[in-house]
């Protein structure tokens, strides 16, 4: 072991057909400021940084066809952070899923309805506050890759997305939309606020 040693990184990833679990590794000495003195440090060496795990489960129901677990473990800063999402797939053409996410601060339910290949509806309600989100994706290409996303929030504002890849050079435009909703009166127009990104591959 010696003092020189810089920090590294490691992640690993053990794999299973549709499931795997991921850690990333960290390595080093790094300060640990106390409160008795914000410049006494000792040095540290902290391990396992992140954990992330996806689990797929097939269910011999027709109703409930699918099941995906995501948890996820974040060790890096002072306290634990932990979060999971579950995701059930209905049985048949398997075109609606519900999707529990248990975000610590905000956890959230929604229900994604896929209308066909290109069309797809998820209301999605917040469990600490019941607030309910609309959001509507458009997919413009077979790719997958161009498209167009909706989300409503009534009390707030109306967000549009569209992502648009350039088959030229690879690059995409993505332009973001955000028309305010001022109480009963509806959409404030005069208040949008429009951004345009231009995204380039080397």
């Amino acid at each position: 072991d010696k003092d020189a040693t810089g920090p590294f990184q490691l992640q690993l990833q053990f794999a299973r057909g549709s499931s795997f679990l991921r850690a990333r590794l960290f390595g080093g000495r790094a300060p640990v400021h106390t409160k008795a003195s914000s410049s006494s440090s000792r040095p540290k060496r902290t391990i396992l940084q992140t954990l992330t795990g996806s689990f797929f489960f097939h269910l011999p129901y027709r109703s409930l066809s699918t099941v995906r677990l995501t948890p996820h473990v974040d060790l890096s800063s002072t306290y634990a952070e932990f979060s999971c999402v579950a995701e059930a797939m209905a049985g048949g053409a398997g075109r609606t899923k519900a999707v529990l996410n248990l975000e610590y601060e905000n956890p959230t339910l929604a229900v994604v309805h896929e209308l066909n290949d290109f069309h797809s509806v998820s209301p999605e309600i917040s469990i600490y506050n019941a607030r309910i989100t609309y959001q509507w994706d458009w997919i413009l290409s077979k790719s997958q890759k161009s498209r167009i996303r909706t989300k409503v929030d009534p009390l707030e504002a109306i967000h549009v997305t569209w992502t648009d890849e350039s088959a030229q050079d690879g690059g995409t435009w993505v332009t973001h939309v955000r028309l305010p909703l001022d109480g009963t009166t509806g959409v404030s127009a005069l208040a949008a606020d429009v951004r345009i990104q231009r995204q380039f591959r080397f």
